[in-house]
């Protein structure tokens, strides 16, 4: 049974902050959205806004996936980050800079004093409703990927639930509001195949499983679990993150079992010939194919 797709844009409403497996970086936010914690508000959405049962519950990560989710200056392109062959980090296409880019959407110590917030709260980074050099409007934009039936199964009220969505790991103090500002269907048949319209990158929905396709080298946009036995990938660099509890990935003193780590968002991708293709499994990690 295929999917269908949709591009979500979100206005941020009140400071996100989403933290690190890493308990020694827990005043650090990422920056972008995880799959995990989007499907957790759209989680906490339907048990407040619907009757889906416990049962039904269980059965959310079949119905729908999700992408990582990006901050974006206009609601539209997403600023994803992408390392280059040199080492160096831009976001989106147009390359903005690490400075650039958390002098827009990431702020923290003071900065948190302008929303009434506590003072342990104080020391946390956070992104940041509004432009800390504009004071514009800051969106998040993204992918939800529907199962067709999902309606019939217990989720009617999917599109309603998604409206309203609070993301992050701290609500207290009202954090981590968001509020859709638009929703629009994508894939083949409306011309929009292009993952967050990067060329060379394409969605495919006409499947059981969501398949995500590398043709040119390119920036990984989510996590990504990649066994590379079969050679599919030419050339990989980047970064990996533990699943769980705080590792030194450069010190050396942990070995990584088979899915204990996975490489993040921004790294660098060769493919090995024609193509390489991704299915978005659980939580929206990425496996190779």
């Amino acid at each position: 049974m295929s999917f269908k797709g949709y591009y979500l844009s979100y206005e941020i409403k009140t400071p996100i902050i989403v933290g690190y497996n890493d308990p020694m970086g827990s005043e650090r936010t990422r920056y972008y959205i995880p799959p995990v914690n989007m499907v957790g508000a759209f989680a906490a959405s339907l048990s407040r806004n619907s009757s889906s049962s416990t049962g039904h519950m269980r059965r959310l990560d079949e119905f729908f996936k999700f992408s990582t989710f990006f901050l974006s200056h206009d609601g539209i392109n997403a600023l994803y980050p992408r390392l280059t062959p040199e080492g160096s980090l831009f976001y989106g296409t147009k390359g903005l800079s690490l400075l650039d880019f958390t002098g827009r959407f990431i702020s923290s110590k003071a900065g948190l004093q302008q929303y009434g917030l506590p003072r342990s709260l104080t020391e946390s980074e956070f992104i940041v409703p509004k432009s800390g050099l504009s004071g514009e409007q800051n969106y998040l934009v993204g992918y939800i990927f529907v199962k067709q039936g999902a309606e019939k199964e217990g989720f009617g009220s999917w599109l309603h639930c998604l409206k309203q969505l609070c993301l992050g790991e701290e609500f207290s103090y009202g954090l981590g509001r968001t509020v859709l500002k638009e929703l629009r269907e994508v894939g083949p048949q409306k011309g929009e195949d292009l993952l967050f319209s990067i060329e060379g990158i394409k969605f495919i929905l006409e499947k059981d499983e969501v398949i995500v396709s590398y043709e040119v080298p390119s920036p990984l946009l989510s996590h990504a679990f990649i066994d590379n036995e079969r050679g599919k990938i030419a050339g990989i660099y980047g970064v990996k993150e533990p699943v769980r509890g705080h590792v030194d990935l450069l010190g050396g003193q942990v070995h990584f079992g088979r899915e204990e780590a996975y490489w993040v968002p921004g790294t660098l991708i060769y493919p090995h010939g024609d193509c390489v293709e991704f299915r978005i499994g659980k939580h929206g990690i990425w496996y190779l194919i």
